[in-house]
């Protein structure tokens, strides 16, 4: 929203010599200082110099969306917007593993989940922070909170009030969103997030409201395909292209693209990630640069706001119970299968949201479950990650646990993938004031019946296809993650089993690991999430801590290599 902010400071006296964002932000400090912060809408990291009070002033935006690392040497504050930049200073010559992190990252699949990183004495601003530095100290502070959730439903607006200002602020997030210099374009799946935001581009630029000089008559999409319909989505995204008539692109993404660009891949995201789906949109971002365009609208922050992961249904349950609603409890068990999960399942998820964290993590330990069954026994245990403080509301504490500990890693991956391309990866759905509302509405307005997200669908009505609107089905940025490691990455994987690094690493055990990945290589169910985090555990632990010096940048080929399949979809 810098362009607003630049007339507001205009009209209190405020002269600029240029058009940038980066001038608006220096103005908008030297007006109020660190509480220009609560002005602020979309992503940004910066560092400033605060000549009058001799400090230096450092934040980040509310969801963490782009990066700022730093470190503390005996005698100097360290800071980047990359982590490799840190580690080029003498002080870490010597690299080393934050054992806590990796230990998260093995057991949970936890990533930026706390202000640690992979890489000891290596630190992050968390979102909604700045931190101060001086001569003498250094101070960190929260700018901005997440809303307490409302304590009674008759607090709500009426429902379709609700869905009207949903839509209203969303469609402002979008149109902020779609101000650019370069090329926009949008990320499209099939998903009830990415089609809301790619129909409302379209009808911003139908009604003018959204000038089409860097979008085009035509509105440009990217969508990864997979062979496998389990995997595909194409069959609801053909129903949004035919619908808007975009400019659709695809890609699909192969086994082989992985193991071509794996070292490209983990150099640029710069600490392990959790599965290969941070591939797929790898390729989705590559194939935006192909076509040309610089900025890729994204529905990521959607699902943690308004109830859209399949646990948010057990969370639901969770509630019904607490509420002594056995009853309406012993209904919803039983559409728990549209959900994605058997009635079993949905009780045992339940009954892990209403035990605290620290007992479940016992419980699970002492009955062998939970974690990652292939560190090494001599490591410390596992650290319970906390919820939120419990309140009144199951679902609400589990959205904003998922704000917490589940997005800022989504935020990164895609982050890093998209400046990987020199792309910037925008999500309108992380407007604060749209999270803001969508937080304190009624949680029967995000799970009813079969079905999650339930504002947004009512929003909708009218904009979105139908089979769209109301799916059910949550399958995620998903790859065939298993196939590949028995496939295409299997000699890397037996090759790492080979090596003497990773036997003598000490994270793992070995014999373990060999076992399960000979299973599933026969086609025998395993863990393939865990077997992917060692093996990308490894890999990461081999380019940055184990060469004595960083690798250099991997080269960027100027298009797809020929295993990445295109589609250019032109529908009437």
């Amino acid at each position: 929203n810098y362009a607003d902010l630049r007339v507001w400071l205009t009209e209190r006296g405020h002269h600029f010599c240029s058009q940038t964002d980066t001038e608006v932000i220096l103005h908008a400090y030297e007006e109020e200082g660190p509480a220009c912060l609560h002005r602020f809408v979309g992503m940004f990291s910066f560092a400033l110099w605060d000549e009058r009070q001799q400090r230096l002033f450092c934040a980040r935006d509310h969801f963490g969306i782009k990066p700022f690392y730093y470190a503390l040497t005996p005698t100097e504050f360290v800071f980047a917007s990359e982590i490799k930049a840190i580690l080029c200073h003498p002080a870490f010559r010597c690299r080393q593993a934050n054992l806590p992190v990796v230990l998260d990252y093995l057991h949970h699949g936890f990533l930026d989940h706390t202000d640690e990183t992979f890489f000891h004495g290596i630190r992050q601003i968390p979102p909604a922070h700045y931190l101060i530095v001086d001569h003498h100290s250094l101070s960190l502070v929260r700018y901005w909170n997440l809303p307490t959730p409302l304590r009674s439903e008759a607090d709500a607006p009426a429902v379709a009030k609700a869905a009207e200002r949903l839509l209203e602020l969303l469609t402002e997030s979008v149109r902020r969103q779609l101000r650019s210099d370069v090329p926009v374009g949008s990320c499209l799946s099939g998903g009830l997030d990415s089609t809301t935001i790619v129909v409302l581009v379209n009808r911003l630029l139908r009604t003018g409201e959204a000038p089409p000089t860097h979008i085009g008559e035509r509105q440009k999409t990217f969508t990864a395909r997979f062979d496998d319909p389990a995997y595909d989505k194409w069959r609801y995204t053909e129903l949004v292209v035919r619908q808007t008539g975009v400019e659709a692109h695809s890609v699909f993404p192969r086994g082989e693209g992985l193991v071509a660009d794996l070292e490209r891949l983990l150099w640029h995201q710069e600490e392990p990630f959790g599965s290969t789906s941070v591939y797929a949109q790898w390729t989705v971002m590559a194939l935006a640069r192909r076509v040309g365009v610089k900025v890729l609208l994204d529905g990521q922050g959607s699902d943690e706001i308004l109830g859209g992961y399949t646990s948010a249904y057990p969370a639901h349950l969770a509630d019904l119970l607490r509420q002594g609603r056995v009853g309406a409890f012993i209904r919803a068990l039983k559409v728990a299968r549209s959900h994605g999960q058997s009635p079993l399942q949905a009780l045992a998820y339940v009954l892990s949201f209403l035990i605290p964290p620290e007992i479940r993590l016992r419980l699970k330990e002492v009955m062998g479950l939970g974690g990652s069954p292939y560190v090494a026994p001599d490591l410390p245990p596992r650290r319970a990650i906390r919820f939120a403080q419990p309140g009144s509301c199951v679902l609400d504490d589990h959205l904003i646990h998922l704000l917490v500990h589940n997005l800022p890693a989504l935020l990164h991956y895609e982050d890093r993938n998209a400046m990987a391309f020199s792309l910037e990866a925008r999500v309108p759905f992380l407007d604060p004031q749209l999270v803001e509302f969508c937080l304190t509405l009624p949680a029967a307005w995000k799970v009813h019946g079969p079905y999650r997200k339930v504002a947004l669908r009512l929003a909708t009505a009218g904009l979105l296809p139908e089979p769209v609107r109301w799916r059910v089905d949550k399958v995620g940025f998903a790859t065939p993650e298993e196939i590949w490691l028995r496939t295409v990455l299997r000699q890397l994987f037996l090759d790492l089993l080979a090596s003497r690094p990773f036997r003598e690493r000490g994270y793992f055990k070995v014999d373990a690991v060999k076992r399960a990945f000979q299973a599933l290589c026969q086609g025998q169910p395993q863990a393939g999430s865990h077997l992917w985090r060692v093996l990308c555990l490894e890999w990461w632990a081999e380019m940055f801590l184990d060469r004595d010096s960083l690798p250099a940048q991997p080269c960027v080929p100027s298009h797809l290599p020929r295993h990445q399949m295109l589609r250019h979809e032109e529908h009437p």
